[in-house]
Formats: C-alpha cells, structure tokens, sequence
C-alpha cells in the first residue's frame, strides 16, 4: 500500500517493496515532485500494479564500463574458446572501456541513441562494418544478460542500427 503525503507544494508517495536479503532492512520506493495528488496515486499505482505481477526491476546504478568487464569475466568467457574470448577482449578494452559515449554511464541509462552515436562515431574512425558488428554482438549479448539479470528493463541494442556489411570487391 503507498503512501501519499504533502511536501511544501508538490505530493509524494513512498511504497514499501520488501527486505534486503542480506541486510534484512527494510526497502522502498519513493518519489516526489507531483503538482497533483491524482498524479502521486496513478505513478503509485503502476508501481504497486508491477510489484503484485512480479514485474518490478529496480534498475542498476552499475557503471557500464563496470558492469561489462564483470559480465565478460564471470560470465561470457567461460562459455566461448579461448581463442574467441581474446579476440573478444581486445574489442573491450580497446573500444567499450573507452572512447566510448557510455562507458561511464549506468546501464540502465544507456539509451538506443547513444549505441547508435557509438557505431557513427566508429564509421567515422574508419573502422569497417564487419568490426562494427562484432562490437554490436558483444553490446547485445552482454545488454541481454543484464536483462535476465534484472538490472535493466530492455535491451537498448535491440533497437539499434548497426552499419550492415559492406564486401568489397578484390582486383586481381
């Protein structure tokens, strides 16, 4: 049940979602800033409306950069070759850690624009398309799994336009 109540001019409510796991302590939700008593309960109410279907994800505050040297050790090159995942590490490291647009945002606030602004910017740098979607696969596999780990709600990749392809023909 959520809590409204009166700050100054504007109205606010507070949801309890919970205990920490490990802490025991008690978790909520809570946010102000409504002109509208009306307003606080509808936003109030869509929370408590995903609470009870269980679809409630609290979005991550993990740094992107932070976030995909964990996924890549701990998770992606334990399940790929060897010889994969040094390939792999060097597009990371040379590319997703830094000279990025988004390498020190959270996850959660990566947006589709901003992959699409990272792919620009390496069309510019005169990579070539294939290189540029060897980036996008690892974006996307690594978003996906921030997806079912329940950091964030959708995969900004997906929506993305990567540069398709461009075979160039060889003289002989």
């Amino acid at each position: 049940m959520a809590h409204i109540r009166k700050r100054g001019k504007t109205y606010s409510y507070a949801i309890d979602i919970g205990s920490d796991p490990l802490t025991g302590k008690r978790k909520q939700i809570s946010k102000g800033g409504f002109i509208k008593k009306k307003d606080a309960e509808a936003a109030a109410r869509k929370i408590e409306l995903s609470l009870d279907e269980n679809r409630y994800i609290e979005l991550s505050k993990e740094i992107f950069s932070d976030y995909i040297l964990k996924w890549f050790n701990d998770h992606y090159s334990n399940r790929i070759k060897q010889t994969s995942a040094m390939n792999s590490r060097y597009i990371l490291e040379k590319h997703l850690l830094k000279k990025n647009l988004f390498a020190n945002k959270e996850i959660a606030k990566v947006t589709t624009s901003d992959i699409d602004l990272f792919y620009n910017q390496k069309l510019q740098e005169n990579y070539s398309t294939s290189y540029i979607r060897k980036m996008h696969q690892l974006l996307y596999q690594a978003f996906s799994q921030a997806v079912k780990w329940k950091k964030i709600i959708f995969n900004p990749v997906g929506d993305a336009d990567p540069p398709s392809v461009k075979y160039e023909e060889m003289s002989i």
